[in-house]
């Protein structure tokens, strides 16, 4: 399987030199999924036992589990090759977006979970109990048996970022160093294509969606958007 990352230049910079991929706050105030940062919650149980410190310590307790999105291929396409994607992430084309090989990434298993994610019609609803949200300490274990509901599941208006997700509580990065398979950037004649060119230089491929081949340099595919 092949993951893409879209990122802006200066973030890209950072993440060629290190080979990491680093895990982001998911909290409910900088997503931009107004869905999913809601979460929708359904209390049980002696409801009106629940007060706001204990609605901010169970999202203080989601908060804790960082994730890094990424997007897999298309049913008629590339994973690379969504204007969208490339708008929302990739710094309105003027960015890069990273190919990578899902088998060679480096971390370990039992700390991170990985899924692609399912799109519902209507927003996925947690339930949770009264005495659960109340008592920090049963948190995680609820998390943990609902880890597909709340963090894998989304409404189905967020189905074209075709998003594969991978979600830790415990590991900061991901080691992409094995897994890099091609650079992308938008066109190349840019300052974004003279930068990545210079700083990947032999290492790796750097292909342009919008380019015309040249005789002699395999780095070059005739691409556009669909």
């Amino acid at each position: 399987m092949r993951l893409y990352h879209y990122t802006n230049l200066d973030s890209f910079l950072k993440i060629w030199r290190n080979k990491h991929l680093l895990f982001s706050t998911s909290h409910k105030r900088t997503n931009n999924d107004i869905f999913e940062k809601q979460k929708y919650i359904t209390i049980t149980g002696d409801v009106l036992s629940v007060n706001r410190k204990h609605l901010e310590a169970f999202w203080t307790s989601i908060d804790n589990y960082k994730q890094i999105s990424l997007t897999i291929d298309y049913r008629d396409c590339q994973g690379c090759l969504s204007p969208m994607m490339w708008g929302q992430y990739a710094d309105n084309g003027n960015g890069v977006c990273i190919e990578l090989d899902y088998d060679k990434l480096m971390y370990p298993n039992d700390t991170i979970w990985a899924h692609r994610i399912v799109y519902k019609k209507l927003h996925p609803q947690v339930t949770i109990d009264a005495e659960t949200i109340k008592e920090r300490s049963l948190h995680d274990e609820f998390i943990i048996k609902n880890r597909d509901v709340i963090f894998f599941k989304k409404h189905k208006h967020w189905r074209n970022e075709n998003e594969f997700r991978l979600v830790s509580k415990d590991c900061p990065y991901v080691d992409i160093s094995n897994a890099i398979v091609a650079i992308y950037v938008n066109n190349f004649n840019s300052h974004t294509a003279y930068v990545v060119r210079k700083v990947v230089a032999d290492d790796h491929k750097v292909k342009y969606l919008n380019a015309i081949p040249i005789d002699g340099d395999m780095t070059l595919i005739p691409v556009s958007f669909k």
